[in-house]
């Protein structure tokens, strides 16, 4: 009865997992692969988007305007390029996938509605809105 306590008791000591080891520093930057310079650069389009509105605002250069609007098909192609890189090199991240969402948030979602409002309110003489 004995030899079996023993078998077990190894089988259960084997089994077990490992501790866990203790988590690095800035561990979420060691998985920044290719594909999240790409979307940091869509996200900066949407950022640039909406500076370049707030400038339009200012100073009524159509200039400012066009380049605001033309920030918004450069951060699709940064968009599609992020992904599309991601698959070929099949490196997906944790950071990636949160940077992701907030790129598109911004490039898609904050942006292009900034840059039709502050025209639109500058044209109407009531400033920012």
């Amino acid at each position: 009865c004995r030899g079996r306590w023993v078998i077990l008791k190894k089988m259960t000591l084997q089994s077990m997992p490992s501790p866990l080891k203790a988590r690095k520093h800035f561990s979420m930057l060691r998985g920044f692969h290719l594909a999240d310079f790409f979307t940091l650069a869509n996200a900066a389009c949407g950022v640039a988007m909406i500076f370049l509105a707030m400038i339009y605002v200012g100073n009524a250069s159509a200039a400012h305007f066009y380049a605001a609007a033309a920030m918004a098909p450069a951060a699709f192609v940064f968009d599609v390029l992020d992904s599309r890189i991601a698959r070929w090199r099949h490196t997906h991240s944790a950071l990636g996938r949160e940077l992701d969402s907030l790129a598109d948030v911004i490039s898609f979602g904050v942006a292009p509605r900034r840059s039709v409002m502050q025209p639109a309110c500058a044209v109407a003489g009531t400033g920012w809105c």
